[in-house]
């Protein structure tokens, strides 16, 4: 099993990208939706439809199976349960900004 590497963008740097940091707060399921659709276009080995679906339908119970899958796919740390715990209880809008934000990182950089 490979080692993971950290997150190259804090949980709480949210407001490096203020656009996406507000759309995400007024509407979370479009700003999930986006950064899984850049994913899934630009990352191979994601299944876009199943990513979209449980985001769409499972709310944080979904965004938690997407960022799990994510982490995976990117080689990044953390655990299925405290995402499933940051999504209800902490802050979404700053789950998926990070996630949008490391997403595009791994872009630029060719993962």
């Amino acid at each position: 099993m490979s080692e993971s590497q950290n997150w190259h963008k804090d949980l709480c740097s949210c407001f490096d990208a203020t656009p996406i940091c507000l759309m995400n707060f007024c509407c979370p399921i479009i700003g999930a939706g986006i950064t899984q659709y850049i994913a899934h276009r630009n990352i191979p080995g994601l299944n876009e439809s199943l990513s979209l679906y449980l985001a769409l339908t499972c709310c944080c119970l979904g965004n938690a199976i997407n960022r799990k899958r994510m982490r995976s796919k990117l080689k990044l740390g953390g655990n299925f349960i405290c995402d499933c715990i940051f999504y209800i209880f902490y802050c979404h809008t700053c789950m998926v900004v990070q996630e949008y934000q490391e997403v595009n990182w791994h872009i630029l950089n060719k993962y």
